[in-house]
Parts: C-alpha cells; sequence; structure tokens
C-alpha cells in the first residue's frame, strides 16, 4: 500500500512541476510570480523524484 502511494505521489507531484513550470514561462517577464512559480516547480519536482525513488526501491524489495 505505500509503496502504490509513493508511486502515486511521485508521478503526481512531477505532473504538478511540470504544469508549474509551464505557468512560471506564462509569467516569464514578471520578476516575482515567475521566481514563486519557478519554486513551486523545483520543490514538486524534487519530491516527485524522491517518492519515485524510495518507492522503487521499497517495489524492489517486496
Amino acid at each position: 500500500m505505500l509503496v502504490v502511494s509513493l508511486l502515486a505521489l511521485g508521478i503526481v507531484s512531477i505532473c504538478f512541476g511540470l504544469y508549474s513550470l509551464i505557468q512560471a514561462f506564462d509569467v516569464f517577464d514578471l520578476p516575482t510570480p515567475f521566481k514563486i512559480w519557478f519554486s513551486r516547480a523545483l520543490v514538486a519536482m524534487a519530491v516527485g523524484v524522491i517518492a519515485l525513488h524510495i518507492g522503487g526501491k521499497r517495489a524492489e524489495a517486496l
């Protein structure tokens, strides 16, 4: 159950990171909103990669 949750969280986080990256480049000419959206994208992608890594390791252990 935890493995599936981690893998799903990883996929959803990466999707949200890509969405945030698209939004960041839509407001590229505005400094503050760009920084906010870009930061959200980086954090979401980092959480997604970590969750996929941990979920994958636990799936291998099963």
